[in-house]
């Protein structure tokens, strides 16, 4: 009953000087982008449940309010998010790296961890603001793999604080 808020972006917009010598991918510039999407893909949840509770009110029937009363519980209780981007052959292209070569794969390898740190990062900011979500339990996902792979001072923040979204990437 639940639906994934896409948000994508586009991966050659921060590289710099492109097919110069000294192109450059900003990751700065990227990691700041990618928090603001993750805050804005949370918001999305929050017209998202406004508009299925005006929705839920209006139903006249038994089994529109169970159907609606469905997607609002799910929508609810994991505020599920989608971060993800396009563009990555053409941002390397803009680098001057072969999709397939030794260089561009460790600069795959940094732009998709900058964006994993970063969109988590921003989930445990908004779950530390708003409250993480509502089946959010440290003990079920502590060891999972991809948690794992987060830096362990995100992982820290993960157990302490949760996260807002249920699925973020």
């Amino acid at each position: 009953y639940d639906s994934c808020r896409l948000i994508s972006v586009n991966l050659k917009s921060f590289v710099e000087n492109q097919f110069e010598s000294n192109a450059t991918f900003n990751f700065e510039k990227f990691e700041t982008v990618a928090k603001r999407a993750m805050r804005l893909s949370d918001d999305l949840v929050e017209l998202e449940i406004e508009k299925l509770t005006g929705i839920l009110g209006a139903c006249d029937t038994q089994d529109e309010k169970e159907l609606w009363t469905n997607l609002l519980r799910a929508c609810t209780d994991g505020r599920r998010t989608g971060l993800g981007t396009h563009g990555l052959a053409d941002a390397l292209a803009c680098l001057g790296m072969p999709y397939d070569s030794a260089e561009g794969l460790v600069m795959i390898d940094k732009i998709y961890n900058s964006l994993k740190e970063s969109a988590y990062t921003e989930s445990v900011w908004l779950a530390r603001e708003r409250g993480s979500f509502p089946v959010f339990d440290w003990s079920l996902e502590k060891d999972n793999a991809f948690i794992k792979s987060l830096s362990p001072s995100l992982q820290n923040a993960i157990k302490t604080f949760g996260r807002r979204n249920i699925s973020i990437l």
